[in-house]
């Protein structure tokens, strides 16, 4: 896995193996145990963009599922396992926001089709040692489009493309997505994307003039075929029905984020609700 973080990772077992220079030989799985709970989950405390991200998760305290995609390996890259880090804390904060609850119980599924057999693993594994309120499970989306929680379903989602956004909202209509902050995203998207159906819409509806660039001037409206159409530089964007009328977004640090050894991990994130 990647290592060239600054840490050194020591171990004082003395049934390891022993590797170049005598020097005790760790596994994988103990080098990400020991950076998420002895030296990132430090690090990401400590910070002020967590420091507002866990005063604004008292506002979703009934939080009971955490949907965790597009990740990364986390055992092959630095920044997925800061992610996932931040992922670890924010688990940790909601138990203590309901700490006065003897029956809650929290559930974290992730799914990313880029995990080896050993992020698998550590998933349903390594992570399931730590809170034996919490359950951490690997799922994917087949399973988890059954889910019956999507109101008190945070999706973390950090750096997802706009294919995936496209895809989910309207399938799977989150409440809460913390993820790169959502009116950033919409910039990138073009009316002549005519896969980007959904996106195009939540563009027309809930971007303002100031948000929009020079491109994104929606001209007028026409009905062909029984569906309204929105004409933006000459291509024509099919209507849809939103599940949500608005975006709220909880957090203030996506504009910008202290720097630190996560490097971009956590650029433009943002803690959204979609209000109905």
């Amino acid at each position: 896995m990647a290592d060239n973080d600054g840490f050194e990772t020591v171990s004082l077992r003395k049934n390891r193996r022993k590797g170049k220079n005598n020097k005790l030989k760790l596994s994988d799985e103990e080098i990400i145990t020991d950076k998420l709970y002895n030296k990132y989950n430090t690090l990401i405390q400590k910070s002020e963009f967590f420091e507002n991200l866990a005063t604004n998760l008292v506002l979703i305290k009934d939080i009971t599922h955490v949907r965790c995609l597009a990740l990364g390996s986390f055992i092959e890259d630095i920044q997925p396992l800061y992610q996932l880090s931040l992922l670890v804390e924010i688990t940790n904060k909601l138990i203590d926001i309901n700490s006065d609850n003897d029956d809650y119980k929290l559930t974290i599924s992730l799914y990313d089709p880029v995990f080896t057999t050993k992020d698998i693993n550590f998933i349903n594994k390594d992570l399931n040692d730590k809170n034996k309120n919490v359950t951490w499970i690997y799922e994917d989306e087949k399973k988890w489009e059954e889910n019956e929680h999507q109101e008190n379903t945070l999706y973390y989602i950090p750096h997802g493309d706009l294919h995936l956004l496209n895809y989910l909202f309207p399938l799977m209509k989150p409440k809460y997505y913390l993820g790169n902050y959502i009116f950033d995203q919409l910039t990138r998207v073009k009316a002549e994307d005519t896969d980007m159906i959904y996106l195009n819409n939540i563009k027309m509806k809930h971007c303002d003039n100031t948000r929009r660039n020079d491109s994104d001037d929606f001209q007028h409206i026409k009905k062909r075929n029984n569906k309204t159409k929105i004409i933006e530089s000459n291509f024509e964007v099919e209507v849809v029905d939103l599940y949500f009328k608005q975006i709220r977004v909880n957090t203030n640090f996506h504009q910008h984020i202290e720097q630190g050894p996560w490097l971009s991990s956590f650029s433009s994130l943002a803690l959204h609700e979609f209000i109905d």
